[in-house]
């Protein structure tokens, strides 16, 4: 019996070892299961972080460092945008990028860039294009932001074949060379539940998402690695897609942009233009002396004047005057005028080489004394001169654009004068300029037959009218006088004769306190009104005032209109309170 129990014991744990055996065998299968399970989920699962392919926007005191791609890749090298609108790409990149025979001299800091009819010499200070033998200056002034050189996007836009976009949502700057195949392609998502499709950094959905895109967008497609493609957005952000989710489109050739469309002219961040005339006789005045005028954004001193019939240029500029002007934030537009000789007017404008001799002393002048525009003040013009003065504004044009100068020019209101209203084109000039100053002032001239205003505000807001017909409000500056007219009536035989003499804010109001002469509101010119009579010179004295009521409401005018700003004659003419006022009206 032992023998046979112990039988039984042997074949019972044979049994509960072969149960055990399958329970580790089952275990072990289920165990194999999960694990491959959680790593197939776990190789499968997305990736939900974000991420980007594009270093941050690097801000700087007077403008924004971008990083800089090209085909969609990022270069060494980064994008600098001064003051949110002049460009400047760096040098190294410029060289191996656009044009690998550009050559860098170290000492000067000059570029000398050889095209197939232009040979360029670019340095900080100037730029001399010598073509068929023609010497002109220009001015490209690079620029070095720690220690790298940068080259102005303006010049190397109009010599080669490139554009430079910034898209200001993903943070970048490309180039992209014109006239170079694009393929697009089109976004698809399945399934009723996703409306998004994630972009990655890498070609895996373990990657970082970079952003995500919608049905049907457009992206253009640069290669395919594996099952994905790389891609860049319309706003410009680069990383790859399921090949599965995108449609292939079309090949297409990158357009040329054109200059006119891509120039924006200067105008102050969120401000209206607020610039003063700087009235120079002979000797610009010391700039130590000058209180800067609150407010103010441009200055234009009266400094270059046609002298001669062959287009010489009279030139009073101080460089001094320029830098105490960029030292406290003013722009400065140097003012050319004809000194009113319409004969002399009449050479220059109708011969095409002194037109050019004109404005090629301008841009040498610009580039000098580091302007930043240029204001044509040309007034009693032939009539004749009509389209010969738009010819010239068209002609000077480019040159101005292609320096990032600012052009404008000083009009007359409507009248039938010939010589100072009737010439101008103001429809096509409008079309040219940058900005038009409007001289809404001298309704009764100095030597007027009858007194009045210098300028009513009833004429004022009618006058401008009759210019927005023609002209753009975004280009208009409205012309407002600091000065005033003292007109002395005198009667004999029966009839009255009439003089002026023209008064600064303080000296009118210095000649009346010492004659106790109280002013009263004039509701039909917008101004106060004075006038005193002399017993002794048994002459009426009548004075319209430009004062801070007079000037306030002028600037409710440029809202009203929502002109460009507002432009004073002269500085020095007004009290010290004006200069407030006109900061005050403008900043509402």
């Amino acid at each position: 019996m032992e023998i046979e129990y112990t039988q039984k014991r042997r074949k019972g744990a044979k049994r509960t070892i072969r149960r055990i055996g399958l329970y580790a065998i089952l275990i072990s299968f289920i165990m194999t299961s999960l694990i491959i399970g959680l790593l197939y989920f776990l190789e499968n699962r997305e990736n939900t972080e974000k991420g980007s392919p594009f270093p941050e926007v690097e801000q700087l005191e007077q403008g924004s460092l971008y990083p800089l791609m090209v085909g969609g890749n990022l270069l060494d090298g980064k994008l600098w945008v001064q003051d949110g609108q002049h460009t400047f790409l760096p040098f190294h990149l410029f060289q191996s990028e656009i044009d690998p025979t550009a050559a860098l001299d170290q000492e000067s800091e000059a570029v000398i860039i050889t095209t197939e009819d232009k040979v360029i010499k670019l340095n900080t200070k100037q730029i001399i294009e010598e073509v068929k033998g023609e010497v002109v200056e220009l001015e490209f002034p690079l620029v070095k932001i720690n220690e790298t050189l940068y080259i102005p996007y303006d010049l190397i836009q109009k010599l080669y074949p490139i554009n430079v976009h910034l898209y200001e949502t993903s943070g970048v700057a490309e180039i992209e060379h014109r006239h170079t195949a694009v393929l697009n392609g089109t976004i698809i998502i399945e399934g009723k539940k996703k409306t998004e499709l994630a972009m990655r950094m890498e070609p895996s959905i373990k990657s970082y998402i970079v952003t995500t895109l919608t049905a049907d967008e457009e992206v253009k497609i640069y290669h395919e690695e594996n099952d994905w493609y790389y891609v860049q957005s319309q706003d410009g952000f680069i990383g790859y897609v399921p090949k599965k989710n995108l449609i292939i489109g079309q090949v297409h050739l990158t357009k040329a942009e054109e200059s006119e469309d891509s120039y924006v002219a200067w105008k102050p961040f969120g401000q209206k233009i607020n610039l003063t005339w700087e009235h120079v006789v002979s000797r610009t005045p010391n700039p130590d002396q000058i209180e800067p005028p609150k407010g103010v954004n441009v200055v234009s001193p009266t400094w270059f004047h046609i002298k001669d019939e062959e287009g010489g240029i009279k030139n009073i500029a101080d460089k001094r005057y320029v830098d105490w002007a960029h030292k406290n934030g003013y722009q400065v537009w140097g003012l050319v005028t004809n000194d009113f000789n319409p004969d002399l007017t009449h050479t220059i404008l109708s011969s095409y080489e002194k037109r050019r001799k004109v404005i090629l002393q301008l841009i040498y002048f610009a580039e000098l004394y580091n302007l930043d525009g240029i204001n044509i003040d040309f007034e009693n013009v032939y009539l004749k001169d009509k389209e010969n003065l738009v010819q010239f504004m068209r002609e000077l044009r480019p040159f101005m654009r292609e320096q990032g100068l600012v052009l404008s020019i000083d009009v007359t209101i409507k009248s039938t004068s010939e010589q100072w209203s009737l010439f101008l084109d103001r429809p096509a000039l409008g079309e040219i300029v940058d900005y038009m100053m409007v001289m809404t002032y001298d309704e009764h001239w100095g030597s007027s037959p009858v007194s009045g205003s210098v300028a009513s505000l009833p004429w004022v807001e009618k006058g401008l009218q009759g210019i927005l017909e023609e002209v753009s409000n975004e280009k208009v500056l409205l012309g407002v006088p600091f000065y005033t007219r003292l007109w002395k009536e005198v009667t004999e035989d029966g009839k009255t004769k009439v003089s002026s003499k023209a008064y600064s804010m303080d000296g009118i109001e210095k000649w009346m306190a010492e004659r106790e002469v109280q002013k009263v509101f004039d509701e039909q010119s917008g101004q106060h009104y004075a006038e005193y009579y002399d017993q002794e010179e048994e002459a009426l004295y009548r004075i319209w005032l430009e004062d801070e009521t007079s000037i306030a409401k002028r600037v409710e005018l440029v809202h009203k209109y929502n002109l460009a700003g507002v432009a004073s004659w002269r500085r020095g003419f007004e009290k010290a309170s004006i200069w407030q006022v006109i900061a005050d009206g403008l900043d509402r």
